[in-house]
């Protein structure tokens, strides 16, 4: 539409929270690679592996089968990991191996903290077995030290970073996948106003391909920013204080809006700070009273803006 059309006076969209974003951390989000031969026949060996569908999602399910040993075999091993990260782990006895299944807890890629990657447990559980001729554990273990469990603000990459602005750096293990002998998956960050293609993107690539892993090409896409003492944000927090009847500040948030990419553009409700909406996790949902709070709001400021 941009392509053709110029970017009209001033946009905003319903796509966060009240009172009002005006700076979106910047983002880097890659998909990756290895090859990874099988074990030799009648060795132990991880056959596949899956967690998570969508990279702005912290996994909420995770599942893997091996070959080469028995439920039993790794009852301490899961009753350990299990322990240590919160997560449900659960595996049965099937024709093809031991089937493992991992419940975390899903939640948004910009606030990785608040949920329990159930793929990160998995990589926890997987690399410690007793596997020793596997090409694929050695190839997960070394993407378990590129983002250990737990590590959610890339330490471990050596990208843990923070601005006064911002805050600080977020780092989601979104999707991994091992399948007919390619692991693969995908990360996604969420980058304070100081980061650059050079202290982040530069660097995550040196560590992934020290890993021994492929890292799909591309620039990070930078924070967005909109001055808050701007006519058109003042005028948007007047809409919020008339009808919550308190006092609107801009804000800035890890998520990325529909507005990223538009130099006038700001994120403006639905949500509150009031509400958990389990946002992009289970049982996702909206308040109806806060949506109708919302529809007078966006008239009144389309009345104050258009005239």
């Amino acid at each position: 539409y941009y392509s053709i059309e110029e970017e009209a006076p001033c946009t905003f969209t319903p796509d966060a929270d009240f009172p009002l974003i005006n700076i979106e951390k910047g983002r880097l989000a890659r998909s990756f690679s290895a090859k990874v031969a099988a074990a030799p026949a009648g060795s132990p060996d991880i056959v596949c592996l899956q967690a998570g569908d969508k990279v702005n999602v912290v996994p909420g399910r995770a599942e893997a089968l091996i070959r080469g040993i028995a439920a039993s075999d790794i009852k301490e091993d899961i009753k350990r990991v299990a322990e240590k990260t919160g997560a449900a782990i659960t595996a049965q006895e099937e024709k093809d191996g031991v089937h493992i299944f991992v419940k975390g807890t899903a939640a948004h890629a910009s606030t990785p903290e608040l949920g329990v990657n159930a793929g990160t447990v998995l990589l926890s559980l997987l690399t410690g077995l007793e596997l020793k001729d596997s090409a694929a554990q050695k190839m997960c273990t070394a993407l378990l030290a590129l983002f250990p469990h737990g590590d959610t603000c890339g330490k471990a990459l050596g990208v843990a970073m923070e601005d006064k602005e911002t805050g600080a750096l977020t780092s989601n293990l979104g999707i991994i996948t091992l399948e007919n002998g390619t692991l693969c998956g995908s990360f996604d960050m969420r980058a304070p106003m100081c980061a650059t293609d050079e202290n982040l993107t530069a660097v995550v690539r040196k560590q992934f391909e020290a890993a021994g892993f492929e890292l799909e090409e591309g620039k990070m896409t930078p924070a967005h920013y909109v001055p808050e003492d701007s006519e058109f944000v003042q005028t948007l927090l007047g809409s919020y204080e008339r009808y919550f009847g308190k006092k609107g500040k801009a804000l800035s948030t890890g998520g990325g809006t529909y507005v990223h990419d538009l130099k006038r553009g700001v994120a403006f409700g639905c949500m509150t700070e009031d509400t958990d909406n389990h946002m992009h996790g289970d049982d996702e949902f909206m308040v109806v009273e806060r949506l109708l709070t919302s529809a007078k709001i966006f008239a009144d400021v389309i009345v104050k803006v258009c005239g």
